[in-house]
């Protein structure tokens, strides 16, 4: 863990300084394979999918007193394969996908490349803020979620409805759906919402008809679930190789020097098409997933297995549905009616508006795989499903 970050538990102090206010930023990083230690040199050889690390950045309002922290949610491990998929032993399934909450002592703008204002909050509610976390948040989410669950559209089989985006049947517990929880929470200890523009948020979403999902018991189920995931591994150590020579060229053009890294970003491009290519045409014939997640839209949601019958993932980077707390208004003092503005306003809001953008951009590479990494998750699955269509 960088010696800017601490584990936020109960045992941990809050952050307060009485008769204080903070403005509050939405805060994100890109995934990036190459971290985020690569030279600047290599700024202009972008893969950009899109696909952000999300925080809350807050920045002292008082010019004289000026300091600023982070708060953010993430898998203890890290984002890797492996927090995807278990492990067995000794006959149980053991994952590896715990989580933390992390309390960062500065704004890092050698990580976090952008930044969106989002409201101003006294001492006060930051104290209520932290408890909140403690006594909600960490509790009821253990494990970290990639993925939510929605019905289809009426006009597309594969495409959510954007209410079900934000209002899922089964709920994510990610960075992005802390950072919407964290707001949320904030409109409840009347915080006045105030955002330019509605920020985006990154959705991973099993797009799946709700008769078609059902949660199933572990120990009932544990034999079918113990040899699914064993075929997934198997399946992962046989079948997707491309990742080997992803990976190989990575490490080569973090050590290549800068007259060799055009021609190999050329080469990592292709295999990352390639692959992407190969994972998508299987993925078309699955049929069937289990998956280890919550077993509703409720923050005290319990943790369970879900089976889905015809899923079809969706990974995308949208604008949330936030709402502001006051009006928009035109030049001339008119009421601008955007579709943005909450139809409950409970507040009248004196929003600093000083210095909104705290973040600097970073530059370097951004080489992303994250979305392969969720179209291996699901080869494996058509894999397992098609080995066992093939022994019937």
């Amino acid at each position: 863990m960088s010696q800017y970050y601490t584990t936020f538990t109960s045992g941990s102090p809050f952050v307060s300084h009485p008769g204080m206010s903070y403005n509050v930023y939405l805060l994100q990083a890109p995934i990036s394979v190459l971290g985020k230690e690569t030279p600047s040199s290599l700024s202009g050889h972008v893969f950009n999918l899109q696909l952000y690390h999300t925080g809350l950045g807050f920045q002292s309002t008082d010019l004289s007193r000026q300091f600023e922290f982070t708060f953010d949610y993430e898998l203890v491990t890290g984002f890797t394969l492996n927090a995807l998929l278990p492990e067995i032993v000794n006959g149980e399934l053991v994952w590896h996908n715990q989580t933390e909450v992390l309390l960062g002592n500065r704004i890092d703008r050698n990580y976090w490349i952008n930044s969106d204002y989002i409201c101003t909050i006294t001492d006060q509610q930051l104290q209520q803020y932290q408890s909140w976390i403690i006594r909600d948040w960490i509790p009821n989410n253990p494990i970290y979620s990639l993925f939510s669950a929605s019905i289809p559209s009426d006009d597309n089989p594969n495409i959510p409805t954007r209410e079900g985006l934000f209002n899922p049947f089964m709920r994510a517990s990610t960075c992005d759906t802390f950072a919407y929880s964290s707001f949320q929470q904030f409109i409840n200890l009347s915080v006045c919402i105030d955002y330019v523009t509605a920020p985006f948020v990154n959705v991973q979403v099993f797009v799946v008809e709700r008769d078609n999902a059902a949660i199933v018991d572990y120990e009932a189920n544990k034999q079918q679930l113990i040899i699914y995931y064993t075929a997934l591994e198997d399946t992962l150590n046989t079948t997707v190789t491309d990742f080997a020579n992803i990976a190989s060229l990575i490490e080569q053009i973090k050590n290549a020097p800068l007259s060799d890294i055009p021609a190999l970003l050329e080469q990592l491009g292709i295999v990352l098409v390639e692959t992407l290519e190969q994972l998508l045409a299987l993925y078309l014939e699955f049929e069937f997933a289990y998956y280890y997640g919550y077993n509703n839209n409720s923050l005290t949601a319990s943790v369970v297995y879900w089976k889905f019958d015809f899923a079809r993932p969706f990974v995308d980077y949208v604008q949330s549905n936030l709402s502001r707390s006051v009006d928009a208004r035109d030049l001339n003092g008119n009421v601008v009616n955007d579709g943005y503005t909450s139809a409950n306003q409970f507040c009248i809001c004196n929003c600093n508006t000083v210095n909104t953008n705290p973040v600097t951009n970073f530059h370097g590479i951004e080489i992303l795989v994250f979305i392969l990494i969720l179209f291996v998750v699901f080869i494996l699955l058509y894999a397992y499903s098609r080995r066992n269509r093939e022994e019937d």
